[in-house]
Parts: structure tokens; sequence; C-alpha cells
């Protein structure tokens, strides 16, 4: 499997949103790609697995990951995450 960790993924573009209580993710599945994409969601990183690809985003702040969740429609993942509140 090939991996990106930090950086941008040229096979899988992303980007990050924050707001005061939310981190949102947002990237752009391959049209090419057979296989669903297998999200990851851990307290200060997300894994974003479409084989062959995989990469990890690490996370600007902490989240709960009980309030944290992913949905994909019309290639677009979308990665919801509450800011854990400490």
């Amino acid at each position: 499997m090939n991996s990106v960790e930090g950086g941008q993924c040229p096979f899988i573009p992303y980007e990050i949103v924050e707001s005061s209580h939310n981190i949102y993710i947002t990237a752009l599945l391959p049209t090419d790609n057979e296989y669903l994409p297998y999200v990851d969601i851990r307290k200060d990183s997300v894994k974003i697995c479409i084989e062959p690809y995989e990469i990890i985003i690490k996370l600007p702040h902490e989240v709960d990951l009980i309030h944290s969740f992913y949905e994909i429609r019309h290639r677009t993942l979308d990665i919801v995450m509450m800011k854990s509140q400490k």
C-alpha cells in the first residue's frame, strides 16, 4: 500500500476546515477505484485508506471519537469531528 503522511496525496486531494467546535475534512475520491474507502478516526489523526493508497492526516486538535463520523456521497468523502473539550 502506498502511504503518505502529513502532506497532500496527489491521488486523494483533501482540505481541512476548522471551526470553534469542529474539524472538517473533505476529500475527492478517485473515479477509477473499485474499492470503498476506509476511514480510521483517531484522537490526533485520521487515516484514509483507498486501495492501494493510504494517507494519514495529523489533526490540529484532539477530537472526541464518539461525536466524529464520515460519509461518502458522489465521490466526496466528508469527515466531521468534534473537538475534545478538556
